[in-house]
């Protein structure tokens, strides 16, 4: 992402969340971090998450640092079987 996308997501999270403040090592952090990420993979799991949840997303669940949303599999109803 570029600084202007990291800007625009700071801002979106201060203004759905209003007693989140960004400080400057939040800032830091997530251009760097946030250099290889893409933009609109990082926009839609930030508006899953303004959906979902009450509190500020963190950098680690925008980002999905491990590549994979391994908690889907992991929590997901088992598939039905059938024993006959």
């Amino acid at each position: 992402m570029t600084k202007q996308e990291v800007f625009k997501i700071l801002v979106l999270i201060e203004m759905v969340y209003p007693f989140c403040s960004i400080r400057d090592e939040t800032v830091i952090s997530w251009f760097q971090q946030g250099r290889n990420a893409d933009f609109k993979k990082v926009i839609e799991r930030l508006k899953i998450h303004i959906r979902k949840s009450p509190y500020p997303p963190t950098l680690h669940e925008l980002l999905n640092m491990n590549g994979s949303d391994f908690w889907v599999q992991e929590y997901s109803p088992r598939k039905r079987v059938n024993i006959q």
